[in-house]
């Protein structure tokens, strides 16, 4: 370790390498290999955050909120959060979103956190087995668990288009979406649209309601097929009519930006609070973008919302 130290060192120092800098700023702020040292962490991350470091501009935000010094902290949150949510545009790699939990002080349990990961190797044994003799529902979640890379797996999307195959084949509906979607990104297959929407067709008629959104998409953009702005707007409220918290999102999406509707900033909001209530990650982006600009709603220095049992529903937030 102290090897691996003393090059990362040599790399942060003489050749300015982001990354290095960044390792040490963790190491410093940890106190692992070396000595807690707080200012030396945060002249580590600040250099590596300068220079475009994602993870020394989370640690740097984190402590610029931790000294009140709000309106530094969100400039660096709202650069972050706009790179994350570009990350769930149609690309290979579909994001894998999953709660963290901030906290100080000592190393937690690393069997509870494992467990809390859901890294337990007998469930994936279980699934296997039920797979073997047919459960279709086992099917799928070894395809999730492939497609996107969880429960330890390395992402493999041939063997999670596999796994959806095989599934679809017993009428499992969640598998018909994600192989939509994995046409539509062409993730271990050749992009398809038109295949993209056949499945997700089939998915929605299987009262998947949240395949809805990827037609919906798919019309917005004109992927695979003429834009129809009144078919996605269509698409979107079928899935929000049966709470699918996406097709709230989508349609305060759609209202925000005006795009085949006239631009209603109050109503965006209202789908927002509908989708962020739901979870959806995204809502929670847009809601505190139009806090922080002051775009329809009153312009607030710095909010921060938790999602938990014990918080209090957005509604009464906003």
């Amino acid at each position: 370790m102290e090897e691996s130290v003393a090059e990362i060192e040599e790399l942060a120092s003489a050749k300015g390498n982001l990354h290095a800098q960044s390792v040490l700023g963790f190491l410093y702020g940890s106190g692992q290999i070396k000595e807690r040292n707080k200012a030396k962490a945060f002249l580590y991350h600040y250099f590596a955050a300068e220079g475009g470091n994602l993870q020394s501009k989370l640690a740097i935000a984190y402590t610029y909120y931790r000294q009140h010094m709000y309106e530094k902290a969100v400039k660096l949150y709202a650069e972050l959060a706009e790179v994350a949510v570009n990350s769930f545009l149609i690309s290979k790699y579909s994001p894998v979103i999953e709660p963290v939990r901030i906290h100080n002080g000592a190393e937690e349990n690393k069997e509870a956190l494992r467990k809390s990961r859901g890294e337990d190797d007998d469930v994936f044994q279980i699934l296997e087995y039920q797979a073997q003799k047919g459960n279709a529902a086992a099917m799928y979640k070894i395809g999730y668990f492939y497609y996107f890379g969880l429960r330890g797996l390395r992402r493999d999307h041939t063997k999670a288009l596999a796994w959806f195959s095989k599934a679809v084949e017993k009428g499992e509906p969640k598998s018909m979406e994600l192989l939509g979607e994995i046409y539509a990104r062409g993730a271990g297959v050749e992009r398809n649209y038109t295949k993209a929407l056949e499945w997700l067709t089939l998915a929605a008629k299987q009262q998947l309601y949240s395949a809805y959104n990827g037609m919906g998409y798919l019309y917005v953009k004109g992927y695979g097929v003429g834009k129809n702005y009144t078919k996605a707007k269509e698409y979107f409220k079928r899935a929000a009519d049966n709470d699918d918290a996406g097709g709230h999102y989508n349609l305060g999406v759609i209202h925000l930006k005006g795009i085949g509707v006239k631009r209603d900033v109050k109503l965006a909001c209202q789908y927002f609070i509908v989708a962020a209530n739901a979870g959806q990650p995204k809502a929670f982006y847009q809601l505190a973008k139009m806090f922080h600009m002051g775009v329809g709603l009153k312009k607030k220095g710095c909010w921060i919302i938790q999602t938990s049992s014990r918080t209090r529903p957005l509604e009464l937030l906003v």
